[in-house]
């Protein structure tokens, strides 16, 4: 349970209070940025923008919410995290060398092998292809579903649409990248 005596005085100004909040908050923050599958390094960057984000918010915070305020401050670090693989992964998109790809971990003589012009250009497709056939939800759907690793009604309820628009898109998504992966080794 968190002390409503605390929110409120955080929502006065007081640093004492901000402290207190910070040093009760952090461990669970960066716990949960962890479980997420981010590093430490990740977990601590987002938490301080939780913080950030928290700082501007808490005066809109009610306390008679429905799941109170930890459910409301599992809402915007679970919108962080997303955010972070949402811009990871779009990033990703500009410099991941697909020479990667064709190495193995466990094969240190292919470390530094490059793929071929063939096999670039179909990773290249792979990527249009994939880019124009799902929308931003779409993505965020599977990234909820593997990452987060939410439940389909739980991603239901998140993004307001249908549970099961959601196994729809979860199950398109999955077969389309099933079929691109096979692509880019066949």
């Amino acid at each position: 349970m968190t002390s409503s005596t605390l929110i409120n005085e955080v929502k006065i100004g007081s640093p004492d209070a901000w402290e207190k909040f910070v040093e009760n908050y952090r461990p669970w923050i960066t716990r949960n940025c962890k479980r997420s599958g981010l590093s430490t390094h990740d977990a601590e960057n987002i938490s301080q923008e939780v913080f950030i984000d928290l700082f501007k918010r808490i005066q809109s915070f009610e306390h008679g919410r429905q799941g109170g305020f930890r459910r409301w401050l599992h809402l915007i670090v679970r919108s962080r995290i997303v955010d972070f693989i949402r811009l990871f992964s779009r990033i990703q998109e500009h410099v991941v060398d697909p020479g990667i790809l064709a190495s193995s971990p466990r094969e240190e003589s292919n470390e530094n092998q490059e793929l071929s012009e063939p096999i670039k250009k179909r990773y290249e497709q792979v990527c249009d292809h994939l880019n124009s056939q799902f929308s931003d939800r779409d993505f965020q759907i599977l990234i909820l579903y593997l990452a987060e690793e939410l439940s389909p009604k739980e991603i239901a309820s998140q993004l307001h649409i249908s549970t099961n628009t959601v196994y729809l898109v979860k199950s398109r998504m999955i077969r389309q990248l099933k079929k691109a992966l096979r692509g880019l080794t066949g």
